[in-house]
């Protein structure tokens, strides 16, 4: 005996609907017009989308409610499917296997399958892309421009092929990212940009060599992190920092070219005192050993320190002068 849902009053359907799972909402909104407008009014408690692309099998939309993952619909490589409660739907005109089971299951073959999904549930759910990562090199379908993405929390790029181009000017050019952006791809060393500025909490690029001078000095950014990139100027950035009353900025770090920079020349410079701060500074999960940098005060009172470690350079402040779990 089937349940009249829908003849039921609609805060009462509403009630009901609410504590469906996704995969229930979405063979819901796929039964007629009707259910996908009930299901596309109400609003449910998820912040935005994920949108994760990793060889070779983890393709998937992750339905997320603030940093916390819902429930995912996944796209699993392979020319056919036929698991248990696999149904064929058809979404806009192509037609889609979908295994329901608390997650949503379905073949990456084609793969432009899984962009009409992603457009499906983002119009179904009135969602953002908030986190898109991709770490292949095929699939082309799947790249950020063809994906459409435009603004994001997290965004990560991670290839062993050459990134074409025009994908990467892409990325630079449309996609605003306010948290974390991570750039580790082949990029084809003719590649240029000439001016940007980057202003995301989190910002890493291992393939740096198109990084300019004044790209490097208008980076807003709270840590920063660049590879291969050897002549860019940190005493300019230190400088930069000094005259300001910048309070966001909390590490850098990059290539070290071996240059020895005679900092005592244009600043005025302080030994390590361990009465004065701590000997170690914590840069992600690491403990970066400050005993022998070189220090600096600002007219404010924030205390930053220059230090070289292992083939790198950094640039670290100390809101916090000593810190019990990184001593």
């Amino acid at each position: 005996m089937t349940f009249p849902l829908l003849k039921l009053p609609r805060v009462a359907y509403n009630e009901v609907l609410f504590n469906y799972s996704v995969p229930d909402l979405v063979e819901f909104s796929l039964l007629s017009s009707r259910c996908h407008r009930i299901i596309r009014s109400i609003r449910f408690p998820f912040t935005g989308l994920g949108v994760t692309l990793s060889a070779p099998e983890n393709y998937c939309l992750q339905f997320l409610n603030g940093e916390k993952v819902v429930t995912r619909w996944i796209f699993k490589p392979g020319k056919r499917m036929m698991y248990l409660g696999y149904q064929v739907r058809e979404i806009n005109g192509i037609k889609i296997g979908i295994e329901k089971t608390s997650e949503l299951i379905s073949s990456l073959n084609p793969p432009f399958k899984m962009k009409i999904a992603c457009d499906y549930v983002l119009n179904l759910f009135r969602l953002p892309i908030t986190h898109y990562s991709l770490h292949f090199d095929d699939q082309k379908e799947l790249f950020p421009k063809q994906f459409g993405v435009t603004k994001c929390d997290t965004f990560s790029l991670k290839t062993t092929k050459t990134f074409p181009i025009e994908e990467m000017d892409y990325v630079l050019e449309k996609v605003k990212v306010s948290k974390s952006l991570v750039l580790d791809v082949e990029i084809n060393y003719s590649f240029e940009c000439y001016f940007l500025k980057f202003s995301m909490d989190d910002l890493k690029i291992c393939k740096a060599f198109w990084i300019t001078r004044d790209t490097f000095l208008l980076m807003d950014c709270a840590r920063i992190e660049l590879e291969y990139n050897h002549s860019l100027p940190l005493d300019k950035f230190v400088s930069q920092w000094l005259s300001s009353r910048y309070t966001r900025f909390e590490w850098l770090k990059m290539s070290w070219n071996g240059e020895e920079y005679d900092w005592n020349e244009e600043f005025e410079t302080m030994e390590w005192n361990p009465k004065v701060r701590g000997r170690y500074f914590r840069i992600r999960d690491n403990k970066l050993d400050c005993e022998e940098g070189i220090d600096f005060l600002r007219d404010d009172g924030l205390l930053a320190t220059v230090v070289r470690h292992h083939g790198w350079i950094h640039f670290v402040v100390w809101h916090k002068r000593f810190e019990a779990e990184a001593d």
